[in-house]
């Protein structure tokens, strides 16, 4: 950053048009950032008060936090989950706080994700000018990964505060200098976030380089040596999070199959190795835009207008000699594209939300220098641009808050299930459909559902070689209640609709209870199979569209 840089974010370039269109447009800020923020936390509490069940990855993990201690919860994690100890603690705070409910275990994230707001904002009015604010806040307010994961009881919600939260104490440091009170801030922080946001250490070690090479470039003796201070305590701090909980995670060879496509080949070999560059590139700004509450596929049209708008952020900054802020918001990227070569970090959807704010600042930068150029073109593309990355998004959010809440995933299916069960039944679950079973009946105790003692399939039932072998290991019985849950990127139920095809022909159903997501069908083995009746669908739950 150049010295004497001032926060006004009229120093934008050459190109930029200082005067009256901002006097003009200084009366619709207020009134703007108001509306934004108040729609960006409307959309979060809608997403948190929504009636969604845990779905398989959060019911894993919850099992985990209800059913351990505080130290149980250092040990490895049950389920091939992970996350961090610091996120584990303050879920299980919540837990204890408020009981094992959905709310609990989202309230973390929740309260993330209003900080996140708040940064964004206060970033772009520092370091980018109050156009830039409104537009960033605006951007943020209605991003989906943004409101989806402030509502999920995961630790994502966190990686995306923690990677805004750091660039914004770094600037702040890089503006005003280094000094002991700041660097205190910074050490104290950032041996903070290591144990809350497992990426954090990307975010940390592109700010810790930035602000060492900031002040010896300019020959700050004192001022690089706490830079070097903060940055040793950032390391000794992420070492004891490694030794105490990352480690075996490091390790685990489920997870890096699981994550295998998001390790990067260097250099690359093939135009295989070449395409999956540019989809892991793409993939990043596509995991932005994801909401795995919606079947609509915005992410796909969103990732290379993102994409254009992250790289005309960078040329701006480039170009009005902001090195050091360009430098706070690209190295947290390029340390992680390190640890991907080196498989020690999967960039592959989720994963990539570390760098979600820093992304976000920047597309926030080239938009905000587009649409106050001199150059009428330039200004058209922004304002196209601007539309483009903020219509969908904001038409998706706001029909989240005019529709009325429905039943979504496996609690209001085990509840009917509880009502409908019959001594004797048998109640297939399989690997899968397991976690929120045992969450639900376990630890949340939903009424009527202690009784059911359910048949454990260590498989898939959505493999048919696995289905058909338990359908004959079930031959004879009158009453089996298959439970499945379908995965995320199928809200629409098809792969349920693919195994009721199958089982239809081994049996004969005599009831369907479903909510989107989680399905349970009753079925008799013990004749040919006769038509299936209609079923029973819980009340407000969507029904799946037939399959093309």
């Amino acid at each position: 950053m150049r010295d004497g840089a001032t926060s006004s974010g009229d120093d934008i370039g050459d190109d930029v048009d200082r005067p009256s269109r901002e006097v003009r447009g200084a009366r619709w800020t207020v009134p703007l950032l108001l509306g934004f923020a108040v729609f960006g936390i409307a959309a979060r509490l809608r997403a948190l008060r929504a009636d969604r069940s845990l779905w398989l990855d959060e019911a894993m993990l919850a099992c985990n936090i209800c059913g351990r201690t505080f130290s149980g919860l250092i040990e490895p994690l049950d389920d091939q989950q992970g996350a961090p100890v610091g996120f584990l603690f303050l879920a299980r705070s919540a837990v204890l706080a408020f009981g094992p409910s959905e709310f609990a275990l989202r309230l973390v994230p929740f309260l993330a994700g209003l900080v996140s707001l708040v940064l964004v904002a206060v970033f772009c009015r520092k370091n980018l000018g109050s156009p830039a604010m409104t537009i960033g806040l605006a951007l943020a307010a209605v991003m989906p990964a943004m409101i989806y994961y402030s509502a999920e009881g995961k630790q994502y919600a966190l990686d995306i505060a923690v990677g805004l939260l750091m660039p914004t104490l770094a600037a702040d440091a890089l503006r005003r200098g280094l000094s002991p009170a700041r660097a205190f801030v910074l050490a104290v922080v950032g041996m903070v976030v290591v144990w809350v946001s497992h990426p954090s250490v990307f975010i940390l070690a592109g700010a810790g380089t930035t602000l060492i090479v900031h002040e010896a470039l300019r020959r700050r003796a004192g001022s690089t040596a706490i830079a070097l201070g903060v940055s040793f305590l950032w390391a000794a701090s992420f070492v004891a999070s490694y030794v105490l909980s990352l480690k075996d995670l490091q390790g685990s060879s489920y997870l890096n199959t699981f994550w295998g496509e998001g390790f990067l080949s260097f250099p690359p070999r093939s135009a295989s190795d070449v395409r999956q560059a540019v989809a892991i590139f793409l993939g990043m700004f596509e995991a932005m835009y994801q909401n795995y509450q919606t079947a609509s596929g915005i992410e796909g049209r969103m990732g290379v207008a993102a994409a254009i708008a992250w790289l005309a952020g960078a040329i701006v900054l480039y170009r009005r000699g902001e090195r050091g802020l360009l430098a706070l918001l690209t190295l947290p990227l390029g340390f992680a594209v390190v640890a991907s070569i080196l498989h020690k970090y999967p960039l592959r959807v989720r994963m990539t939300l570390f760098a979600a704010g820093p992304n976000l600042l920047l597309m926030t930068a080239g938009v905000s220098a587009a649409l106050r150029s001199r150059d009428r073109t330039a200004r058209a593309l922004g304002a196209a641009t601007l539309a483009g990355l903020a219509l969908l998004p904001s038409l998706q959010a706001g029909s989240s808050l005019l529709e009325r809440p429905r039943p979504y995933g496996a609690r209001p299916v085990l509840v009917e299930l509880a009502s409908r069960w019959q001594p004797g039944d048998v109640v297939v679950v399989d690997r899968a459909s397991e976690p929120p079973f045992r969450f639900y009946q376990t630890y949340a105790r939903l009424e009527g559902l202690a009784p059911l003692t359910p048949t454990l399939v260590d498989s898939e039932l959505r493999d048919p070689k696995s289905l058909a072998a338990e359908v004959r290991r079930l031959k004879g019985h009158p009453r089996v209640w298959i439970v499945f849950t379908a995965h995320m990127g199928d809200p629409g139920g098809h792969e349920d609709m693919l195994l009721t095809l199958t089982l239809d022909q081994l049996g004969s159903r005599r009831e369907t209870i479903k909510a989107p997501g989680y399905y349970a069908h009753l079925y008799d083995f013990r004749e040919p199979p006769v038509s299936a009746e209609d079923g029973h669908r819980i009340p407000g739950a969507a029904t799946p569209p037939p399959s093309e």
